[in-house]
């Protein structure tokens, strides 16, 4: 069954693939991630992660979902804000962009969320994607 946010009793809070992530959570993100940003950067998401940005905060970040598209997001960016979570999700749905995020990005912070492993990873890549066969 597909992971899906959806509000409870709670207005304030978002039930994301059965844990519970308090909206003001969400927020915290948004403005660290808006803080850092520099001109010519881009913000992407990917996996489960692009839900609550995208739905409930509407903000004008990229959704990747091919490595082709985050390599093109990264060639035309000066630096590459990436947020996700669930690692083993993210690696089971799209395992090259997770081998890219290992080998490509840094963790610049977490936000531990209430769902067991539903970490908010931000992560950065300061440089553009390698070519084929570099190392």
């Amino acid at each position: 069954m597909p992971h899906q946010a959806r509000f409870g009793a709670d207005p304030n809070r978002a039930f994301l693939g059965g844990g519970q992530i308090a909206l003001e959570e969400f927020v915290e993100r948004v403005a660290f991630v808006e803080s850092k940003k520099e001109p010519g950067d881009a913000i992407v998401t990917v996996g489960l992660a692009t839900f609550p940005y995208k739905h409930f905060y509407k903000v004008n970040w990229e959704t990747v979902k091919t490595l082709e598209a985050l390599n093109a997001i990264r060639t035309q960016s000066k630096r590459t804000w990436l947020l996700y979570t669930i690692p083993p999700v993210l690696q089971s749905v799209y395992p090259e962009i997770m081998a890219s995020i290992s080998r490509d990005f840094n963790v610049v912070k977490q936000f531990h969320g209430t769902l067991g492993e539903g970490t908010i990873f931000v992560c950065r890549s300061d440089n553009p994607p390698r070519s084929a066969g570099e190392n």
